[in-house]
């Protein structure tokens, strides 16, 4: 992207992956977790695309949660702006869990692309595309 002329800039807890992302990509990359992007001091934006990690969005596993998080994004994208969210696996049971226990033993939300899709319209963003396979991925976009 930087490449193609776009202002890039990351985020990443482990200090391992931060230096090999920077190594790598000549990206700056910060230590924040995902919640200074949503934080009112996070990141200058507004952005034209948000990207979270591979399967990040499964580990916000409170509803109430995903819904602060998406609303906080949103005002993050410029109108008509690109958010990218992946989780582990489509996963959920509905009526049996909320949770999902993964092969290694750590826990995720148990979301669905319809659970992720319903939970982006209500914070005003419209669905473009849905990638059902390995890890799940939605593609939204922000609205003018």
């Amino acid at each position: 992207l930087q490449q193609l002329g776009f202002d890039v800039c990351g985020t990443e807890p482990s200090a391992p992956l931060r230096a090999a992302a920077r190594e790598l990509t000549g990206v700056e990359v910060t230590g924040h977790r995902f919640a200074s992007l949503v934080g009112d001091d996070a990141h200058p934006g507004p952005f034209d695309a948000i990207l979270t990690g591979w399967g990040a969005w499964g580990h916000i596993v409170r509803p109430a949660g995903r819904a602060q998080s998406l609303a906080a994004l949103r005002r993050r994208l410029r109108p008509g702006g690109w958010l990218c969210l992946s989780w582990p696996m489509d996963g959920a049971q509905p009526g049996v869990s909320p949770l999902c226990i993964m092969p290694g033993g750590s826990v995720t939300a148990a979301l669905t692309a319809d659970l992720v899709a319903e939970e982006a319209a209500v914070a005003g963003l419209d669905v473009r595309h849905v990638w059902e396979r390995g890890y799940p991925h939605v593609f939204l976009q922000r609205g003018p």
